[in-house]
This record gives C-alpha cells, structure tokens and sequence, in this order.
C-alpha cells in the first residue's frame, strides 16, 4: 500500500501540497524559478542558431544555402521573442506563462527533425535531446513531464519516418527519451517534500520566536527598563534565547557603582490619609521620581516610599553623572510638584548619593522572586547618613531638595565637573557619627543652584550609554 501511495505521489507531486497553506508560496517559488531559466536558456539558443550558420552551415557547404538561413535565423527570432516575453514582467506574469516555452520548443524540435531530412548526416538523436530538455525546461510533474515528451515524439514521427528512421528505432529512442525524463524529473517530489519540510520548520521556529517574543515581553513588564534594553541587546544582537538573556544580564557581579537613596519624611503618619497625601502626592511623586531614574539609565528598587537606584556602567564617571542627574532632576521635580499641593500633601525628602564597588544583579534565586539590587558599603552608607538628617544638628544644615553626597563620591564629581559648587559639612564639629562608618568625618550638599545646575548639564547631553550595550 505504501508503495502505491509512493507511486501515487510520484507521478502526482503536487497533491502533496493539498491541505497546505504554502502551495500560493510554492507556485510563486516556481514560478521565479523557471522564468529565471527561460530568460537565460533562450537567449543562448538564439546565440547558437545564429553562430551554428555561421560555423558550421556555411562551412560545410549546407545547400541550399537560403532553406539553411532562414531556418537558423527563424529559430533563433523564435527564441529571441520568446526570451523576450519572459523578460516582460506583464507577460510573463500570466496564468498560462508556460504556453510560450512549449510552443518555442515544439517548433525548435519539429524543426529539428526536418534537418534529418533536409540533410541526413545529423543525428536523428539530436531530435531526442531537444525533447528531453524540453520536458526539463518545463519543471513540472513527471506525469506532465512524460506526456509533453510524447507529444514531441509524436510530432516528429512521421518526419523522421520520411528522413529514412525505421519506426522501431524511433519507437526505442523516444522511449529511452522518456525514461531519461523520469530519471530527471523524479526529483520534483523529493524537493516538494524539502520545500515542504523547510516550511513546518520555518513556522515551528516562527511560533517558537513568538513564543519567546511574548516570554520576553511579559518579562520585561516586571524589569526595570535599563535591565529590559539589556535584555533585549541579547537576544537581538548576541542571539540569546530569553533565559541565557536572563541569566547574562542579571548574573551577580561586583562592578564600581555609583547609588542614589531617598524616602519621603513623615510617610509613615501622613499615609493614613490614602486618599489624598497617597493617592495626590505619593504615588504620583514616587512614578515620576522613578521614571527620571530610568531617564539616566539608572537601575531603580521602590521600597513603600523609599526610592534606591544604582547605575553600574563599568566607567564610573558615567555612573557618576547619571546618579547626579537623576538627583537633581528629581530634586526639581519634588520642588515644582510641592508649589501645587496644599500644605499637609507636600512631599518632603532628602537625597542621597555614594559611589564604590558593589555585587549588583538578582541577589535572589530564579525560583523565587527576582530580586534587582546592590549589596556593598556603597548602598549601606546612605541607609546609614539617611538617619543622620533626622537629628538636629545635621537637619538644621539641610534644605529640602539638598543632595547629600559622600567624600569619595564628591572627590569624582570634582574631577568629572570641577565648576560645581560643594557645601562640606563637618560630622565631628556637629559630634556625629555614622553609624558603621565611624572612619567617615564627613559629607558635601549640592543644592539646586541654577549655576550647580548649569555645571552639572554641561557636556552632559552626550549619549552615556551602558558599555555592554553600546
């Protein structure tokens, strides 16, 4: 049974498309390749013609001269018209486009088969060669295939008969003929099934990628939006699927950080009132402050009130920059956001930042929550100078809207922009101490200066880019 099912679909290839959504695909795959063919093999017929006239007919003295001229020169303008019409995207683009090229070769082989008679020394085997390409040329099933090649043979049996050919030669050349054209066009099926193949894999791999597409989408609603760029360089540029992404981007690594720390003052008492201080001024507040964190390619964790963000490019000036930025323009923000709520809805916060070496990354495993963040003296200092503006004696040298900077990190942003304006705030003199820190004598305050600012903005608007990405 399977033999026959075998040799059902051998002689009927094209059933095997039946059912598919690819045999428009097909046709067209087809088509493309046949005319492709036919623009080439045509015009070097012609070029034969003529140069066969020239070379041979002539030389060996043909008679007469004008029959041989005019049938060299008559099949090379068939074939010249015919290559033509396959050149014309109009013509060629119709339904019945391979009329032309049965025709063209009907003539070419009849044509053929009256040189045996016109002049016995051809091989009457040359007749055979031209059906057998024929049916070649046309690219269709073997069925098809072997009964065009019949047709021909047909056509030119009585003329070969009249050439002297005895009926039994003609009958054995045009079955070999035949056989060779099955020979040759047997591997039709084969390339329905690869083309076949070719396209379930190309949709497996096109459901598998939209698959991961949407994986990866849904991922990156849940990352911060530096981490989902990250993510997305790998899997476009570096070819990772969406998991080795993962585990690239947030494989824990120690890299010099810079850190940026701030909470809102009295959230505790003021959120009771959720519809208005939360609702108003909290929630709204803490998007924004977030969105202009991820503005600087900053890394942000929302704890309740409390923003962290670290910003780990390997260059630390870049990070140096961007976590003063982000500062800054969140400092702005609070100020212009405060000018538009009443009194008991202002929102109230300092912000701190540091710099220094850092395990960043998801310090948390894949089986439970991804956690995003940095552990090191970087991120523990500012928890600790954060309780330090609580008490008087550093309250009362603090603005709100004041960014509260460490030594080392001050020391940076000195070298990076010098015109920057630093207020140093002595710990000792105000006998305190941080806590954990004890070696640490004391920090600086940038405030929101329009000059502060200009010096911080300068040359800042060039592209700072993670290093990786970049």
């Amino acid at each position: 049974m399977k033999f026959l099912e075998k040799l059902f679909f051998t002689m009927f290839p094209r059933l095997l498309l039946t059912g598919t959504p690819w045999v428009a695909l097909w046709d067209e795959q087809e088509r493309k390749a046949f005319l492709n063919a036919a623009r080439i093999i045509f015009p070097i017929m012609m070029l034969v013609y003529i140069l066969h006239y020239f070379t041979v007919d002539r030389s060996e003295g043909l008679a007469p001269s004008e029959l041989w001229f005019n049938y060299r020169f008559g099949m090379a303008a068939i074939c010249g018209v015919t290559a033509l019409f396959y050149c014309v995207p109009k013509l060629s683009a119709n339904r019945l486009y391979k009329v032309p090229l049965i025709l063209a070769c009907a003539v070419c082989t009849y044509f053929q088969a009256r040189t045996v008679v016109w002049y016995p020394k051809v091989p009457y085997l040359y007749v055979y060669a031209f059906i057998f390409f024929s049916a070649v040329m046309l690219r269709s099933s073997i069925m098809r295939s072997v009964l065009l090649a019949a047709a021909f043979s047909a056509l030119t049996w009585s003329t070969l008969v009249e050439a002297g050919q005895s009926p039994a030669m003609i009958a054995s050349a045009s079955v070999v003929t035949m056989v060779f054209v099955i020979i040759a066009r047997s591997k039709y099926v084969s390339d329905i099934n690869l083309f076949i193949a070719n396209q379930r894999n190309f949709d497996q791999q096109k459901k598998f990628i939209e698959v991961n597409l949407e994986f990866t989408n849904q991922i990156k609603a849940f990352l911060p939006a530096e981490i989902s760029k990250r993510l997305m360089y790998f899997i476009q540029e570096s070819r990772m699927s969406t998991l080795q992404a993962i585990d690239e981007v947030l494989r824990p690594r120690t890299l010099p950080v810079a850190c940026l720390y701030s909470d809102i003052r009295g959230f505790t008492r003021d959120s009771n009132d959720l519809s208005g201080y939360v609702s108003q001024a909290m929630l709204p507040n803490v998007k924004i402050s977030t969105e202009l964190v991820e503005k600087h390619n900053g890394i942000p964790r929302k704890i309740g009130d409390l923003i962290f963000a670290y910003y780990d490019s390997p260059e630390i000036q870049f990070n140096i920059l961007n976590a003063m930025l982000s500062a800054a323009s969140i400092s702005r923000f609070n100020s212009q956001m405060n000018e538009n709520l009443p009194e008991g809805q202002r929102i109230k916060r300092y912000i701190l930042v540091s710099c220094g070496d850092a395990i960043v990354g998801n310090l948390s495993s894949y089986e439970s929550a991804i956690e995003i963040t940095a552990i090191g003296s970087p991120v523990n200092i500012l928890s600790r100078i954060d309780e330090l503006t609580k008490q008087s004696p550093l309250k009362e040298q603090l603005e709100q809207g004041d960014v509260i900077i460490t030594s080392r990190f001050a020391e940076l942003l000195g070298a990076i922009r010098p015109q920057i304006d630093l207020k140093k705030i002595n710990l000792r003199s105000l006998n305190l101490k941080i806590r954990d820190f004890d070696d640490v004598e004391s920090i600086y305050v940038f405030k929101t200066t329009k000059n502060n600012l200009e010096a911080l903005m300068d040359e800042s608007r060039s592209s700072i880019r993670y290093a990786g990405v970049a």
